[in-house]
């Protein structure tokens, strides 16, 4: 779709006309601005025709972020991005060029919004409604995406953060896309980054100090935007930490344990092998109860063990005596206090009869 808009004199506001009057309304006084969303061959036919323009790439391709200036104006290729099916990370190009007359934009129709833009340059003076303004308001508004986007993995290394501390497998997965993602989006940021700089250069042509501002705002904003990516990527890596760790403290509870069991097992193994040798002089062997006795001692045998391993705090839950690291002083000091005032009780009534 085709949006042309045109301003008069200062003191007037954005009209705006149909794609056929624009050969009129570019003859007229003032300054225009073309806005192509999802433009046709014949639209993107007459942009290039007239200012060289390019089509734009719907594919990610950082290395079209660029910017080419000529003696009174310039082009710049900047990025915004769009939703994917597929849930992953993809960029579309915004095309702008700005002359002394004129700017043109040539996007994707879910990129940027064109009546956003409106309102954001008519909010501003009328001394400072350029077309300079005008490119600055597109670049603001394809930074809304990136905001999103950047949000979103926010919340998705949250979610992160929660499957590494419970250990999940889906971690791995969800962790590398997130990544992917962070890595991507830095890339096409820092290019961005570098031409929005350069179009607040006090030699750009066809920018006002009040647009070269307005871009040096939103190198600004783009370099907080890298940082926290940068700081992104940190926590995915502390995330993987953590999972490794759930991870290794899951495998050492499983080894504790089948070590507990095999250790439990082990001498039971032993008496059993003893009395299934074939020798005819084996204690017991000639007893009516023999069999009853030899699974009394196992089962002996194996309580011990367990005890012990309990005691020595390998299974089980905490021992008595560690409670109150555990639980903590006070609930220790609850449980203890009616014994404690029983002694003092008797202290008192020693203390008397010594005194008597």
């Amino acid at each position: 779709m085709a949006r042309v808009f045109h301003c008069r004199s200062i003191d007037s506001a954005l009209s705006e006309h149909p794609w056929s009057d624009l050969v009129s309304v570019t003859a007229e006084p003032g300054w225009i601005w073309i806005d192509l969303s999802d433009p046709s061959k014949d639209e993107l036919a007459y942009v290039e025709a007239t200012y060289g323009a390019q089509p734009t790439q719907s594919e990610l391709n950082p290395q079209r972020i660029s910017v080419d200036i000529e003696t009174d104006s310039f082009a710049a290729s900047l990025h915004g991005a769009v939703e994917s099916p597929q849930h992953q990370l993809v960029t579309s190009e915004i095309r702008i060029i700005v002359t002394e007359t004129s700017v043109v934009t040539i996007h994707a129709h879910n990129v940027v919004d064109s009546d956003a833009v409106i309102k954001r340059v008519e909010a501003l003076d009328p001394d400072e409604q350029t077309p300079g303004e005008v490119a600055a308001a597109v670049a603001v508004d394809g930074l809304r995406t990136y905001r999103s986007d950047i949000k979103e993995m926010e919340d998705r290394i949250e979610q992160v953060e929660d499957l590494a501390i419970a250990g999940e497998p889906t971690t791995l997965t969800l962790s590398q896309t997130v990544r992917r993602d962070a890595i991507l989006l830095r890339r096409v940021i820092a290019a961005q980054r570098d031409t929005v700089k350069r179009l607040a250069d006090p030699l750009t042509p066809a920018l006002d100090l009040a647009a070269r501002r307005s871009f040096e705002d939103i190198g600004d904003e783009l370099t907080r935007m890298i940082e926290s990516l940068d700081v992104t990527r940190g926590l995915l890596s502390s995330a993987m930490e953590t999972y490794r760790g759930a991870v290794a403290e899951r495998t050492n509870e499983t080894m504790k344990v089948l070590t507990v069991f095999s250790a439990i097992l082990l001498p039971l193994a032993l008496l059993s092998g003893i009395w299934g040798m074939n020798f005819s002089s084996i204690p017991l062997a000639d007893q009516p109860h023999g069999f009853l006795s030899m699974m009394i001692a196992m089962s002996v045998v194996a309580t011990g063990v367990w005890i012990y391993f309990r005691r020595r705090g390998f299974i089980g839950g905490p021992r008595l005596r560690d409670i109150p690291r555990f639980v903590g002083m006070s609930l220790e000091s609850l449980g203890s206090a009616p014994l404690r005032a029983a002694t003092n009780l008797l202290k008192g009534s020693e203390s008397t009869d010594q005194d008597e």
